[in-house]
């Protein structure tokens, strides 16, 4: 193996894991944008039907 091979494959494996690393961050940002999503949906429940109120 020549040194450009070395190189090239030590690229390869830096890249692998920058993009595992993103893909993990934006994994963990979804789960927990899903989290508070459905804090902020059950937080009041609204019935109102055909203008009748409690």
């Amino acid at each position: 193996m020549t040194a450009a091979d070395i190189i090239l494959i030590f690229i390869g494996i830096i890249g692998l894991l920058i993009a595992f690393g993103s893909f993990i961050i934006a994994l963990l940002a979804f789960l927990d944008r899903d989290k508070e999503h459905k804090r902020k949906n059950n937080a009041h429940p609204v019935a109102t039907r055909m203008g009748a109120s409690h």
